[in-house]
């Protein structure tokens, strides 16, 4: 369960790339699809520490509950692959940006695949909650950075994400077979099939 956190951070990166493609597409276009959120956290500390749960923490664990806990689960009966394709949707489609689809479906999946595996929904809210916490921290840092060095403190967070989620990955793949399989049909479906 651990070793899925840095693979997902990694897909965050690669999902936020892909976002900025799509906006930057849409704006060549003549569609602009960006969305500036600017995000003015506290200075008391006890306020900073709220703001960080409010925006991490909370999150991550209520939409964990509906997404890969009521709906994910629900669906399994009819196929995995099924159930993570349309939990995912559903979790993209509840975060209500266009430009954010990419970043939202690909995290979707990515929770729920190791949601999936490990079956167990604490593993989808501590993918979550890093997820989130590390999005406001380099969001937090980026905008309170100089302009000479924000390129280089993004390519470096980037890379590293990337770098470990690859290496989790590798370790993952070696270690455990039939690591990235769905399991086929099963429930109500598979016997309507062998009819």
């Amino acid at each position: 369960a651990l070793l899925s956190i840095p693979i997902c951070l990694a897909v965050t990166v690669i999902a936020m790339e892909a976002t900025q493609m799509l906006a930057a597409l849409s704006s060549a276009i003549g569609v602009p699809m960006t969305e500036e959120l600017s995000i003015v956290p506290p200075t008391d500390t006890a306020a900073l520490v709220l703001f960080y749960l409010r925006m991490t923490l909370l999150p991550a664990v209520m939409e964990e509950m509906v997404f890969r806990g009521a709906i994910f689960q629900s669906l399994r009966k009819f196929s995995d692959p099924m159930a993570l394709f349309i939990s995912a949707g559903l979790f993209s489609l509840a975060h209500m940006s266009v430009v954010k689809i990419p970043y939202t479906f690909l995290m979707g999946l990515c929770i729920g695949y190791f949601v999936m595996k490990t079956n167990s929904l604490l593993t989808g809210m501590a993918i979550h909650f890093v997820n989130n916490a590390y999005v406001l921290t380099k969001e937090l840092i980026g905008s309170n950075i100089l302009a000479e060095l924000l390129p280089i403190f993004q390519d470096i967070s980037s890379n590293a994400m990337i770098i470990l989620g690859f290496l989790a990955l590798l370790f993952l793949v070696n270690r455990y077979s039939g690591m990235f399989t769905l399991r086929p049909n099963s429930g109500y479906l598979r016997v309507y099939e062998q009819i």
